[in-house]
C-alpha cells in the first residue's frame, strides 16, 4: 500500500510537470500561447523579449493575494484606478497637454525615494491613472544596480512571482495580472535611478505616457470630437425646429406629404445640412417590356413624378436625363426644388430580361422570377427664414 501511495504521488507530480508553463502559472484561453513573444525597451535602448503574456493579457483575471500584498507593501498607488480626488500627499510634478505626473516623497523596503503615477483628468474632474512606480536616486550606476538587485531579492522572497526574467539593467517579475518591472536608468541631470513599475495587465487605464507633441495631438483630437458632438446637437435642434416650420407650410399649401407612417423616416442627414427622407421601391417588369424597355421606363417615370408631385408639390421633368448603361440597365435621374423642398429621384430599369441563366429568358406570362425595376426618392427640407445652421468645427490638421 505504501508503494502504491508513493507511486500515485510521483505520477501526479510528473503529470503536473508536463503542463505548459503558462498553464501552470494560471493563465487561460489565448494567453496560453507559449510561442508568442513581445518586447519592451529600456532607457538605454535595449530590446528585451519575454512571452507575450508577461506584458499583456487578453483574458480576465482576479488579483491574487500575492499581487495585492505587493501593491500594498510597496506603497504605490493602485494601478489603473480612477480617483475622485488626488491621493493624499501627491503633488503635480510635470504637467503636459494630456498627462500630468504626480509624485510624493516616501520609502520602499528601507530606501527613500518618490512614489510616482501619471494621470489624465476627465471632464468630470476624476483622475484616470495607469502605471504606478517608485524611484530611488543614486550618484552612480553601480549604486543603482545594487539597489536593483536588492529590489529583485525582496520581490522574489516576499511576494512569490511566477518567474523572474533578468536583462541588462532591469528585470521582470511575472504575475498573472500584474506587470512588474525593475529598471535602472540615468536622468538628464546625470542622476541614476532604480525604478519599480507596476501595471495592471487587465486595465489600460489612461494609457502610457507620451511626448508632449503626441499629447497635444491627442488633446486636439479630443477637443475636435467634443466640438463636433456639440455642433451636431445644435444642428439637429435647428433642423428639427425647421421641420416643424416646413410641416406648417406644407399643410397650409394642401400638399399631401409622404404619409402618416413616413414621419419616423425623416432623419437628420449625415452631414447635418438637412432634414431628409429616403423612399425606395420596386416594380416587377411586365412581359411587354421585353421588347420595349424604353416605353416601360417612360411610363414608370411618369408614375414616379406624379407621386413626387403629390408628396412634395414639386413638378419633376417629364423625361429625366437617361443613360444607357453597358451593364444592362436604363438609368434616369433628375433634381427639382420648391420653396420648402429639394428632391432627387432615380429610376433603374433592366433592359435585358433573364432569369440569371446564360442564354435563358423568362417565359411569357411568368411573374415569379421576372426582374424588377427600382426607384428612389430623396427629399430634403430647405432651411426657412430665421433658421441658420451653426458653423461646423474645422477638422484637426
Amino acid at each position: 500500500m505504501k508503494y502504491r501511495a508513493v507511486g500515485a504521488i510521483l505520477a501526479a507530480v510528473a503529470l503536473a510537470g508536463c503542463k505548459p508553463e503558462a498553464e501552470r502559472f494560471g493563465y487561460k484561453g489565448v494567453d496560453l500561447d507559449e510561442g508568442e513573444m513581445e518586447f519592451f525597451t529600456t532607457g538605454g535602448g535595449c530590446t528585451n523579449y519575454v512571452p507575450s503574456r508577461v506584458i499583456n493579457v487578453y483574458e480576465k483575471y482576479e488579483f491574487t493575494a500575492d499581487e495585492l500584498r505587493l501593491i500594498e507593501s510597496s506603497g504605490v498607488s493602485f494601478p489603473s484606478e480612477t480617483f475622485v480626488a488626488l491621493p493624499e500627499g501627491y503633488r503635480a510634478a510635470e504637467t503636459g497637454p494630456w498627462f500630468t505626473t504626480y509624485e510624493k516623497d516616501g520609502e520602499l523596503f528601507g530606501a527613500k525615494g518618490k512614489f510616482i503615477f501619471i494621470a489624465h483628468r476627465n471632464d468630470d474632474g476624476k483622475f484616470l491613472t495607469a502605471e504606478s512606480s517608485f524611484s530611488t536616486y543614486w550618484p552612480d550606476k553601480a549604486a543603482a544596480l545594487a539597489a536593483l538587485v536588492a529590489l529583485k531579492d525582496k520581490i522574489a522572497v516576499g511576494f512569490a512571482p511566477k518567474k523572474i526574467y533578468d536583462f541588462e539593467d532591469c528585470f521582470v517579475a511575472e504575475y498573472v495580472r500584474l506587470r512588474v518591472l525593475g529598471i535602472v536608468g540615468q536622468k538628464a541631470d546625470g542622476v541614476w535611478t532604480c525604478m519599480l513599475c507596476i501595471q495592471d495587465k487587465c486595465r489600460t487605464g489612461c494609457g502610457s505616457w507620451e511626448p508632449y507633441e503626441e499629447q497635444q495631438s491627442r488633446l486636439n483630437r479630443e477637443n475636435y470630437r467634443k466640438a463636433m458632438a456639440k455642433w451636431r446637437e445644435q444642428a439637429t435642434g435647428v433642423l428639427s425646429a425647421n421641420h416643424e416650420a416646413v410641416e406648417k407650410l406644407r399643410l397650409a399649401a394642401g400638399i399631401r406629404g409622404f404619409g402618416a407612417d413616413a414621419e419616423s423616416r425623416w432623419i437628420v442627414s449625415q452631414d447635418c445640412r438637412a432634414y431628409q427622407i429616403s423612399i425606395c421601391g420596386e416594380r416587377t417588369v411586365p412581359p411587354e417590356a421585353d421588347t420595349d424597355a424604353d416605353a416601360f421606363f417612360a411610363a414608370l417615370w411618369r408614375d414616379l413624378s406624379a407621386e413626387i408631385k403629390l408628396a412634395t408639390g414639386i413638378d419633376f421633368p417629364d423625361a429625366p436625363g437617361k443613360s444607357d448603361e453597358e451593364n444592362g440597365w436604363l438609368i434616369g435621374e433628375a433634381f427639382a426644388a420648391s420653396d420648402i423642398y429639394e428632391a432627387r429621384a432615380a429610376l433603374f430599369v433592366p433592359k435585358t430580361v433573364s432569369n440569371g441563366e446564360s442564354g435563358s429568358t423568362v417565359e411569357s406570362g411568368s411573374t415569379e422570377e421576372r426582374p424588377v425595376a427600382q426607384w428612389q426618392i430623396l427629399c430634403g427640407e430647405k432651411l426657412q427664414k430665421g433658421f441658420v445652421l451653426p458653423e461646423r468645427p474645422l477638422p484637426v490638421q
